[in-house]
């Protein structure tokens, strides 16, 4: 598992590289990584947040299980604290990748806009060669 996260991150940090790669790549490219990479980060925090509430409940029912000693409670109210950590993390990424992509998203629009307006201004200038 510890393998197969760090290959995960790696092909995130990959495809992040690779959306603000404006030289080498179009806007609709960048986004199409962006948007992957935000899948794969999103299938990852899921797992951590299973593993860790996981991780929690079985350390719950043997601190029911059995006379708890401080270090016990201790260990599951730090579960239960990496449990919020995950979660939280996984908001703020959410919230990151989704404005990133509305970034990406109004740069495409721009790029569309400034490419019709270009056609439009040859097209008119076209004409009045014309006549």
């Amino acid at each position: 598992a510890l393998v197969e996260k760090a290959r995960v991150e790696k092909d995130i940090s990959n495809l992040r590289l690779k959306a603000r790669d404006e030289e080498n790549f179009s806007a609709q490219e960048r986004l199409a990584f962006m948007k992957e990479a935000g899948v794969l980060a999103e299938e990852q925090l899921e797992k951590d947040l299973h593993v860790a509430k996981e991780k929690l409940r079985l350390k719950s029912e043997e601190n029911e299980l059995a006379t708890s000693s401080k270090e016990d409670l201790d260990a599951e109210a730090q579960l239960q604290a990496e449990v919020f950590r995950i979660e939280q993390s996984n908001s703020q990424a959410r919230k990151q990748y989704l404005m990133e992509e509305k970034t990406m998203k109004n740069q495409i629009r721009t790029e569309d806009k400034a490419a019709k307006d270009l056609i439009k201004q040859a097209t008119a200038d076209q004409m009045l060669m014309r006549y």
